[in-house]
């Protein structure tokens, strides 16, 4: 019997690597968990997080569910020692992006 109480099926991924694997793709834009394990095929970066594992969203899913709480306080640790490394800051930004999208001719008057 495995660690996650399942008697069925492959052994589960290795923490350190799923958590690695979802540090990664979070700090990459990716945040869902299927477009997490379409980039394990696609991308070559993401293969060599997980050593060309391929988990399916389920697992990632699953594994983000299991240890919330330990991956929130591990991402906020992480986020501290970026900030005082100075190479990110947290916060809101005060600047301004112009929307893409054309204004309407009513908008305009």
């Amino acid at each position: 019997m495995s660690e996650d109480g399942e008697e069925r099926g492959f052994p589960p991924f290795h923490p350190v690597m799923m958590t690695t694997l979802l540090m990664y793709a979070y700090c990459q834009g990716i945040d869902s968990s299927r477009r997490i394990a379409k980039a394990c095929l696609d991308r070559l970066d993401l293969m060599a997080v997980t050593g060309r594992s391929q988990p399916d969203f389920r697992t990632i899913g699953k594994f983000r569910q299991r240890h919330l709480g330990a991956l929130a306080a591990l991402f906020e640790q992480v986020g501290r020692l970026c900030q005082r490394a100075g190479m990110a800051q947290l916060g809101t930004s005060r600047s301004t992006v112009r929307s893409s999208r054309p204004t309407r001719r009513s908008e305009k008057r």
